[in-house]
């Protein structure tokens, strides 16, 4: 996870995350939010724990040179463009003297993002947290940035991460599957899961940070009847496996009886990202083409595209 730490995965999925919450806050139909994570990983991670290659200081240094281009007037970057929220974040973020360590940046996990950016924009009244992290001392690290989450498995609190109104769900598992066997004691845990199985092993995959469609829909179920909720999914997959996955949350999507709108984006590495809007949280769901991402493909910061489901 630490090597792995504003990689270009990291990059698409906390420039989409800010345009959700800031799309959430400048709406004016929100007036709380839940953040929720099942997989919450460390909050912070330090360029001083990555071998190469490094993302941290790479990143650091093109937005470092990004910011000197602006205020020569080389280039022009509007609060609005897409992308600009996370920019403009990891700039100020970065601006502060306890976000290095020993000379070298520390780059913010997708907790620490949305913390910053929802403490500069609105009251501590207005938004909570439900958050778990199944590793302890990934748990440990978690705590020096936030302390209302929980040392758990995400199985464990599946209707306490979900049962709040007004809610963000980011879920965000090490490895995504069409299909997977289950233990039993996750299989009790979820009680009945399309697509799994039982297996006689103490650990299955979910022990290791996997997921499959049954888990997910075990998740999006339990969101499915609030008035607002915004759920989003980062994975690998193959561009083959994007589709299948696409077309899993559209049947999904027409088996409910709800407004439902789903928006994807992906990078040429096999980074996926879903942003799935249920009922007043169709909102939070940017739908900005490939075009508009353009600038952060010449910056060297990451490719995003737009994604289009075949037909």
């Amino acid at each position: 996870m630490r090597q792995k730490a504003a990689n270009r995965g990291d990059r698409l999925k906390h420039a989409l995350l800010l345009e959700s919450l800031k799309a959430i806050v400048e709406s004016g139909t929100w007036r709380t939010l839940t953040y929720a994570e099942t997989h919450a990983g460390a909050g912070k991670y330090l360029a001083a724990d990555q071998e190469k290659p490094r993302q941290i200081e790479p990143l650091q240094r093109k937005v470092r040179r990004l910011e000197r281009k602006a205020a020569q007037g080389i280039v022009t970057v509007g609060p609005e463009a897409a992308g600009a929220t996370y920019l403009s974040l990891v700039k100020r973020w970065w601006q502060q003297e306890e976000n290095w360590s020993g000379g070298r940046p520390i780059y913010p996990g997708s907790v620490a993002i949305a913390k910053k950016f929802l403490e500069e924009r609105w009251a501590s009244d207005r938004f909570s947290w439900r958050l778990t992290e199944a590793s302890e001392s990934t748990w440990k690290a978690l705590q020096r940035t936030i302390r209302e989450a929980l040392n758990a498995s995400f199985l464990d609190k599946l209707d306490w991460l979900t049962e709040q109104d007004h809610l963000l769900l980011l879920v965000d598992p090490f490895v995504f599957k069409a299909t997977m066997p289950l233990c039993e004691g996750c299989a009790k845990r979820i009680k009945s899961v399309s697509g799994s199985s039982f297996v006689s092993v103490a650990d299955c995959g979910v022990h290791h940070g996997e997921m499959s469609f049954g888990i997910l829909d075990a998740l999006l179920n339990r969101c499915a009847t609030h008035k607002q909720a915004v759920v989003q999914l980062w994975t690998r997959a193959a561009p083959s496996f994007q589709q299948q996955i696409y077309g899993h949350l559209s049947s999904w999507r027409d088996s409910q009886e709800r407004h439902i709108e789903i928006q994807a984006y992906r990078t040429t590495t096999w980074d996926f990202f879903i942003i799935i809007g249920i009922a007043d949280g169709i909102t939070a769901v940017p739908a900005i083409p490939t075009q508009e991402w353009r600038w952060l493909r010449e910056a060297g910061i990451v490719t995003i595209e737009s994604f289009s489901p075949e037909k």
